[in-house]
């Protein structure tokens, strides 16, 4: 009943110091949602998944702009859940994304972020959706 969540680091572009999913990224050409959910969660934290482990909930349009207009995001994301049990030392995170680990009560962090909690990236309708899937309404 945890969830895995990053905080960004903090000279990221955008949202630096905000907790977030355990992974995320763009889709390279060539490769579908699901390769990349799974390349990205282990250059981004460490974990090795298989097709079999992950399950995807949905999909939102996500459109909003950022840094004073400078930013436009328009994009589809697929949201997936994975069920695993994390040992936090087994968790690694390079570069500049990343800059630790959090364990959070999976309600409350979903609460959190349906609330617009300032702490948390503004992802209000993936919290939402991930939320019903999880715990209904």
């Amino acid at each position: 009943n945890k969830f895995l969540v990053q905080k960004r680091g903090p000279s990221v572009q955008t949202a630096p110091g905000k907790y977030e999913c355990a992974a995320a990224g763009h889709i390279d050409v060539g490769h579908t949602s699901l390769e990349t959910a799974i390349k990205e969660l282990e250059e981004e934290a460490g974990i090795a998944v298989c097709r079999d482990d992950v399950e995807l909930v949905g999909t939102i349009v996500d459109q909003f702009t950022m840094c004073e207009g400078t930013i436009l995001n328009n994009e589809f994301d697929d949201v997936y859940l994975i069920r695993k049990n994390i040992i936090p030392e087994d968790l690694s995170h390079h570069g500049h994304e990343v800059s630790s680990f959090h364990f959070f009560d999976a309600e409350e962090y979903l609460s959190r972020g349906r609330h617009n909690d300032f702490e948390l990236v503004m992802r209000r309708n993936e919290y939402e959706l991930l939320y019903k899937h999880l715990f209904g309404n």
